[in-house]
């Protein structure tokens, strides 16, 4: 088990990017739980999906009605800021902080055990990203 900043937590609990590391602090999370290096956007959108599931399993108060009225919340303000960088940084953050308020600074993550996850091909995975016929393999 390892101690994670909330803001990368709540990257995998709700699809976005919140940490302060950006996705370098997201990438940290995906490749713990798989304990595999995860340093691209392939290897990490095949594995989100099950790091996500897994994650809201150990934390299940990231998956209700009230985490769902934050995160709306978040986007409203996403919007209103959109036009300014800056500001955006700030209102996200911002938010994130009002969630450390709730449920701590960071949280400890298990990895997923190794017999629930399933394997890999990062060639099919990009085949499924880019779509049949537009994938060249060199």
């Amino acid at each position: 088990m390892r101690d994670f900043h909330l803001g990368c937590v709540l990257s995998i609990a709700t699809g976005r990017v919140l940490s302060k590391r950006y996705i370098l602090g997201v990438y940290d999370v995906v490749a713990y739980m798989w304990a595999q290096s995860c340093n691209d956007g392939i290897a990490y959108q095949a594995m989100y999906p099950e790091c996500k599931l897994w994650l809201l399993k150990q934390y299940p108060k990231f998956d209700t009605e009230q985490m769902q009225d934050h995160v709306r919340g978040l986007d409203q303000l996403v919007a209103q800021a959109e036009n300014d960088r800056s500001d955006l940084k700030s209102v996200v953050f911002g938010w994130v902080d009002e969630m450390i308020l709730l449920y701590g600074e960071s949280l400890p993550v298990q990895p997923i055990p190794e017999s629930h996850r399933r394997p890999i091909n990062l060639f099919d995975e990009a085949k499924l990203i880019m779509g049949p016929g537009r994938t060249i393999f060199i």
